[in-house]
């Protein structure tokens, strides 16, 4: 091995600048990637990613009782599932109190006729922001009877 004289070896001071010079050049480089940015999700989204999560005959339920929503003679504004998948539905803000019992009733007559034998239990929510619920309606599944407890 060929040993340099000592006064052409260079520096330590002079390689440890050359480093840092070399490294602030590439950093120089080199860009950042970009902070990926979180979209909102839609609200079709966010009620796909809610039904995926909820069981299946719940799921079935809701698809029926939206069905039954499409009838305005009805006046239900919206259907909806709480934190607990319990079936809820957020009636007009014109449906007077005393009209509140006989929509549940008809509600749970169509659900019968989907859900022969089963319990169905859907709450009722007046159209506020949020939803206030005012009632539970029942259908016993047993009795195929339907009955509505106002809050």
């Amino acid at each position: 091995m060929k040993m340099l004289p000592a006064n052409s070896r260079p520096s330590l001071t002079g390689v440890a600048a050359l480093a840092v010079a070399a490294s602030l050049g590439m950093a120089a480089c080199v860009k950042p990637k970009p902070v990926a940015e979180t979209a909102t999700p839609s609200p079709q989204e966010k009620l796909a990613a809610r039904a995926a999560v909820v069981p299946k005959p719940v799921q079935d339920q809701w698809t029926i009782l939206n069905r039954i929503r499409q009838d305005e003679s009805l006046s239900i504004g919206r259907t909806m599932l709480d934190d607990q998948n319990q079936l809820g539905v957020v009636l007009a803000a014109d449906v007077a109190p005393e009209k509140v019992e006989g929509i549940m009733r008809t509600v749970l007559t169509e659900m019968a006729h989907d859900f022969p034998k089963e319990d169905v239990t859907v709450g009722v929510f007046q159209s506020a922001n949020p939803p206030r619920k005012i009632g539970v309606a029942h259908l016993d599944g047993k009795t195929e009877e339907a009955t509505y407890t106002p809050r």
